[in-house]
């Protein structure tokens, strides 16, 4: 649990227990979420990089409590009934540091086509911030393009494709991707995740400058 309330954290006003079962007493979101249909919608340029922005600058903060999503992907993101996003289903959601120790399988541990490579390799020790930016990055080529860039048929298709095949850039799918937005999905879209941004505030950093 975040030691600080954000203000774009799904918030938990309690956790009790009830015939020995836990449950969480969560913040009421009105708003539905970012889930969409793929290939049906393309939010505006400016919008998209404003919204990823935030969700950026989230994560940044999120991962300075050393704290991981590991899952994050559009039907995480919730939103208020005034329109803020806000992040929420983290099923890391514990320290860095213990991340290594505690991760099950990649199966278990994410929705496979919102996963980085490192986790649908197992590489449990790669497992990071760097993960979480992965996604922004699918997050933001979904909100331009309507469309995942991996979309095999079958699953085992997609995964080898997220393992080793090269993203195609939004451009080439929506011609009016600027390409400074091309190339920011592309670097968090990285395989490996040192060639991703450093941190998700210096995705924030560089989103401002686009499109």
């Amino acid at each position: 649990m975040l030691q600080e309330r954000h203000p774009n954290v799904v918030q938990v006003h309690g956790c009790h227990e009830q015939d020995g079962k836990p449950y969480l007493i969560m913040e009421l979101l009105t708003g539905g979420s970012l889930n969409r249909q793929p290939g049906r919608h393309q939010m505006p340029l400016t919008e998209a990089a404003a919204l990823v922005r935030t969700l950026a600058q989230t994560m940044d903060a999120v991962h300075r409590q050393g704290i991981v999503h590991g899952n994050l992907k559009p039907s995480k993101v919730l939103l208020a009934a005034d329109g803020t996003p806000k992040i929420g289903g983290f099923i890391i959601g514990r320290k860095e540091r213990e991340v290594s120790a505690t991760i099950l399988a990649p199966a278990v541990m994410g929705t496979p086509r919102y996963m980085a490579p490192e986790q649908l390799a197992g590489d449990t020790a790669a497992v990071g911030p760097a993960t979480d930016i992965y996604a922004l990055g699918l997050i933001l080529y979904e909100l331009l393009t309507g469309w995942l860039p991996f979309r095999a048929v079958t699953l085992w298709e997609m995964m080898a494709q997220v393992l080793r095949e090269p993203p195609e850039p939004p451009s080439r799918v929506r011609p009016d991707v600027t390409p400074g937005l091309d190339a920011i999905c592309l670097r968090c879209l990285a395989k490996e995740p040192k060639q991703r941004y450093p941190s998700a505030g210096e995705l924030a950093r560089e989103l401002e400058r686009y499109p």
